[in-house]
């Protein structure tokens, strides 16, 4: 009987102080914990809770973009994660509950500040936690319309361009990331989209060849980066859908300098705009006829010259623009022959669309934010070979997500 009785007091002596922090903590959820008179409650939810929720989040170990917080959160992780384990053990009462607690401080954490002084850093942590939901509807878009491509007979590829921030991301150059908000929200889009689909490329990523992007003051790529990116998905659609790219389309003898008559007597930039030895001969279309050009590939696919301007070099020189659609025929191309693309798209395909017209009978570029037809309908009657929607991470801001990813 004592024997029972001094267990039944042992229990008590360890059960109420635990009892007490577990009831702290729980009624702060809701009530503004500046009391700082329990300092072990006071510990774990001001200045160390979201380190602690956080360590069981993929989100900032997977994708740590900000090298300075990622080293400072993870040493606090390990440090709190020994302070809680040291209360939180199998055998200690309620330990399964307090895990529960912990998950339901992570939900709420997320949403507000780091820590008292990290302001910055709490909207980080804010947009890790939002960015798989702000995709997820965007996704499942995607794969609708991919349905109902494959349902007409016409093969779907969609593809992901990088912005500038997400190509210091694959670069390691954290700290000129100004966007971080995007870069969560393209690897959350890119993740979801590749564990439902199949058909996807993701330009930037370790899956393409080293390439350092560069990018002018609109931050927009440069027209070599346009080159490279062409060359990357012409050799995809073979592989995939059997078209028939030849290695001439990467081969650097076949181009030159756009602007090299024009540097000894203008102040041009440094980078090349590549345009092929081998004009051709093109027919540009507007508007599904509402202006129609013809010549080589430098008349119908780049503004004069004249048009040059250093405010905005890749604006300034692309004759494609996001204002409803524009068609390039080629005429003497024997790749591909009688074969049509559509291209879904943004300005990043500007010139990636004129680079791949060089094999390929015909390519479309489609604006979708700007097209007021039905997108269903025009495939049908368009009859492509082949559907890509080419986006850049531009399209995660939120002002164009919900024009660009409506594919209805």
């Amino acid at each position: 009987m004592k024997k029972n009785f001094l267990c039944f007091a042992v229990s008590i002596l360890f059960f109420v102080p635990f009892l007490v922090i577990v009831i702290r903590m729980g009624t702060a959820l809701y009530v503004d914990h500046t009391d700082n008179s329990n300092r072990l409650t006071d510990f774990i939810l001001q200045g160390r809770s979201i380190e602690t929720v956080s360590s069981g989040d993929e989100w900032i170990k997977k994708y740590p973009f900000h090298q300075g917080f990622s080293k400072s959160a993870l040493v606090q992780i390990e440090e709190t994660q020994k302070v809680i384990t040291g209360f939180c053990t199998s055998s200690f009462p309620f330990s399964e509950q307090i895990h529960e607690l912990i998950q339901l401080y992570r939900e709420n954490i997320l949403q507000n500040t780091l820590n008292q002084d990290g302001g910055e850093y709490g909207a980080v942590a804010s947009n890790i936690a939002q960015a798989p939901d702000y995709v997820a509807p965007l996704v499942e878009n995607v794969l609708d319309f991919e349905d109902f491509c494959n349902k007409q007979g016409v093969p779907f590829l969609y593809i992901q361009t990088p912005r500038k921030d997400l190509a210091l991301y694959y670069e390691g150059k954290s700290e000129g990331i100004k966007n971080p908000e995007i870069v969560y929200r393209s690897l959350a889009f890119q993740e979801q989209l590749a564990q439902k689909s199949s058909s996807v490329l993701f330009l930037g990523s370790s899956t393409i060849p080293q390439h350092i992007y560069e990018y002018d003051s609109t931050s927009h790529w440069s027209f070599e980066d346009s080159l490279f990116a062409s060359q990357c998905i012409a050799q995809e659609l073979n592989e995939r859908f059997g078209f028939a790219f030849t290695t001439a389309l990467s081969d650097p003898n076949n181009y030159q300098d756009f602007f090299a008559p024009y540097r000894s007597t203008m102040d041009l930039p440094q980078q090349k705009l590549p345009t092929p030895v081998q004009q051709g001969s093109y027919t540009r279309i507007y508007a599904e006829g509402a202006e129609i050009v013809s010549g080589g590939f430098s008349t119908v696919c780049i503004q004069p010259i004249e048009k040059y301007s250093s405010d905005g070099v890749y604006y300034s020189m692309a004759i494609i623009g996001n204002s409803l659609m524009s068609t390039i025929q080629n005429h003497t191309t024997t790749q591909n022959c009688g074969k049509k693309i559509l291209v879904i798209g943004d300005s990043f395909d500007w010139f990636v669309v004129p680079y791949l017209a060089q094999q390929v009978s015909e390519i479309t570029f489609l604006h979708n934010a700007s097209f007021t037809g039905s997108l269903h309908t025009y495939i049908q009657t368009y009859q492509p070979d082949l559907v890509l929607v080419m986006y850049n991470d531009t399209e995660f801001f939120q002002e164009y997500s919900e024009d660009a990813f409506d594919f209805n």
